[in-house]
């Protein structure tokens, strides 16, 4: 009932504006057209009011509201009313939230993953399928997942995956490549500091364990090219010096020495490399494992002969590796 007493209030204004408007284009004025405009906005106002605090309970107050419905139907005569009419009507007609058609299927809500192992897993891949990603890839997403499968693997086929990284356009995938080669780096020195903190108060057989793990750790710095420079020459020097010390508590110890041979060959004091490599393969280490590298301080030193005679003791399961059997068979 309420719902049509403020219709005909509506409707009442709009026929007084509607007068209004015939006296003004007619030439007619005076106090009393501005008295039937206002009292034209008023009631149009008013009703208006009432449809929108019936149809939509209003948020604010009653007062502000009631301002501005007035106010717009006295600054526009007429329209000042048809336009909130419309948006009323639009607002009692049209279909609301609640009131979706059947063929909309509201789609519930997907919780994220919460804990470590309900994250989907990382791609697994190797050091040349991660290269070839991190080439192609388009997306910084698909170069990062790259970066991202190389985390488990911390042998040196990913040196030149993560510096090819480096280079990267994407300021993320440089900055995840720098990240994983310093926590690389980070863990083989902290490796070392932790046993040269023990070295002080070890027996014999713990300070040969922890010489040659620091060896060990300043060996593969420089062998996965972790280290350049004057850093570099300091880790081999260091890594040699361990590794002396360990054999001459433990002088039969056939990989310490074939690790100081490889030591000795990466500074270039190759006769010292040769020595050792043929007294770790005199100590029982297999052929397979000592020929290759016999081979190339042969080489670096420039006898090819016994480079060549090297290769050609290689037994066959060594030759089945991909770069030892293309290097027989190129001295063959």
């Amino acid at each position: 009932m309420k719902s049509v007493v403020f219709a005909l209030l509506v409707a009442g204004g709009m026929v007084i504006e509607g007068l209004f408007l015939r006296a003004v284009f007619g030439g007619a004025g005076g106090v009393g057209m501005v008295s039937l405009h206002a009292l034209g906005s008023v009631l149009g106002g008013l009703g208006l009011l009432g449809l929108v605090t019936r149809i939509a309970p209003a948020r604010g107050g009653r007062r502000w509201l009631a301002v501005f419905l007035v106010g717009g139907a006295l600054c526009l005569p007429l329209l000042g009313l048809i336009g909130p009419l419309f948006a009323v009507l639009g607002n009692a007609w049209l279909p609301r939230r609640g009131d979706l058609p059947d063929s909309i299927v509201p789609v519930p809500h997907r919780e994220l993953p919460e804990r470590g192992e309900q994250a989907p897993s990382s791609p697994r891949l190797g050091a040349a399928s991660a290269y070839g990603r991190l080439r192609h890839a388009r997306t910084i997403l698909d170069r990062m997942d790259a970066l991202i499968a190389l985390r488990g693997i911390e042998d040196k086929s990913t040196i030149p995956v993560l510096k090819l990284a480096l280079r990267d356009n994407a300021d993320e995938v440089r900055l995840l490549a720098f990240t994983m080669l310093q926590e690389r780096e980070r863990a083989y020195y902290a490796e070392i500091h932790a046993r040269k903190g023990k070295l002080a108060a070890a027996n014999l057989e713990d300070a040969i364990t922890h010489r040659t793990a620091i060896a060990q750790a300043y060996w593969e710095l420089a062998y996965q090219d972790l280290v350049q420079g004057e850093l570099l020459a300091f880790s081999l020097e260091e890594a040699g010096t361990q590794l002396a010390m360990a054999l001459s508590a433990r002088p039969k110890d056939p990989g310490n020495t074939m690790l100081l041979g490889r030591i000795r060959l990466r500074q270039g004091r190759y006769p010292e490399a040769a020595r050792l490599l043929d007294e770790a393969r005199a100590l029982g280490l297999p052929d397979a494992v000592v020929r290759p590298h016999q081979a190339e301080v042969a080489f670096l030193a420039r006898d090819f002969g016994k480079t060549r005679a090297y290769l050609a003791d290689l037994p066959p399961q060594a030759r089945q590796l991909a770069v030892i059997g293309d290097l027989a068979e190129f001295w063959a």
